[in-house]
């Protein structure tokens, strides 16, 4: 005998027809489910969350994306004059070396050796932590640093 439609039954049903997020099919490596749940992060406001999906969706309004839009004559790092994106802001421009003090920070917090923080966990924070409290902390430690 068939089982009774539920509203279980028909929610399940039209989620899976709802297709991934197109950064899910662009990039399918990545846990994204871990992903998700760290930048839904009980320590993060809801601008920082925000700003957490500006970084994973690459829409963060560097002077390339702007340039890109046609919102600025120029793709260049108001600073050093060298292409403006989200990774060169963070880790290379002279006028910010953030990153290294922040790899340095985590290295202490996490105990993981400081050459497995690339800048790629920035851009895809997928990520796990125990307990908790070190999770929350890593998240808006990196969540500082965008």
């Amino acid at each position: 005998m068939p089982e009774p439609l539920s509203t279980k039954i028909l929610y399940t049903s039209q989620l899976q027809q709802i297709p991934n997020p197109s950064i899910i099919q662009q990039c399918p490596n990545f846990n994204w489910k871990q992903i998700w749940r760290n930048i839904h992060n009980k320590a993060l406001t809801s601008t920082e969350i925000s700003l957490w999906y500006k970084v994973i969706h690459n829409v963060i309004p560097t002077n390339e994306r702007l340039h890109h839009i046609k919102m600025l004559a120029s793709p260049n790092c108001n600073q050093c004059g060298m292409l403006d994106t989200l990774e060169h802001r963070v880790q290379e421009c002279r006028s910010a070396s953030i990153w290294n003090a922040t790899r340095t920070e985590l290295r202490l917090l996490t105990n993981v050796p400081i050459q497995q923080f690339s800048f790629q966990i920035i851009y895809r924070p997928d990520f796990q932590y125990k307990p908790q409290n070190k999770q929350n902390a890593v998240v808006k430690m990196l969540t500082d640093v965008i």
